[in-house]
């Protein structure tokens, strides 16, 4: 079945396959890259906003992408400080809603409701946002949430995603490296965004 992946702003056409065993093998040359300079920062990211005491902070931080020292989310940096700060008065008037969320999905639909309409947001601001305030309230991501960067890296591994806010485990190749190497699904997101372009090169081999 022939497939549309993406890689470095061009389509290519790929078949929709089976991994094979060497695609399997330079997989996990970069699960091990992101396990070396990408885990520990979000492990930090987590423990940060877990130990944080006022939700109210932890909204106020998590709307203004403050994380590590008080640095801009990486994510973020381009969007102007009058962007956040309306974020932030939104989220803060539905703090309510926000910390009674039961699970991240809930959490997440919360957010992407309040923020709907709102200029400058997308899908990646209210996924990370709301990844911050769950970290605080013990509701991490138990799927894996479809942004563009996170998607394109999906469709360079032939994974059906259309019509999908997310998609799971059960749905990779090779898913069975990412269980060895322990990455759960908010990692899995990450990794599938940062490294999109070598997935394209691993996956879209003649």
């Amino acid at each position: 079945m022939s497939k549309k992946l993406f890689t470095k702003g061009k389509i290519k056409t790929g078949i929709f396959r089976n991994a094979a065993l060497n695609e399997c093998e330079e997989l996990e040359n970069y699960l091990k890259k992101y396990k070396n300079n990408y885990s520990k920062a979000t492990t930090e990211e987590i423990k940060a906003f877990k130990n944080m005491t006022s939700i109210t902070d932890v909204i106020e931080k998590a709307a203004l992408m403050t994380v590590g020292k008080g640095k801009r989310h990486p994510h973020h940096r381009r969007k102007s400080k009058k962007t956040l700060e309306t974020a932030k008065d939104i989220l803060l008037k539905n703090q309510t809603e926000i910390s009674k969320a039961d699970n991240f999905h809930n959490l997440h639909e919360i957010i992407i409701k309040a923020l709907n309409g709102t200029k400058g947001i997308g899908p990646l601001y209210c996924y990370d946002t709301a990844f911050l305030i769950g970290a605080h309230l013990g509701k991490l991501p138990e799927k894996i949430y479809l942004h563009a960067g996170t998607k394109k890296g999906a469709k360079n591994m032939a994974i059906d995603v259309w019509g999908k806010k997310y998609i799971e485990m059960k749905d990779i190749p090779c898913c069975e490296i990412f269980e060895r190497k322990c990455l759960k699904p908010y990692e899995i997101e990450d990794f599938l965004c940062i490294y999109k372009e070598q997935l394209a090169l691993i996956f879209l081999k003649k």
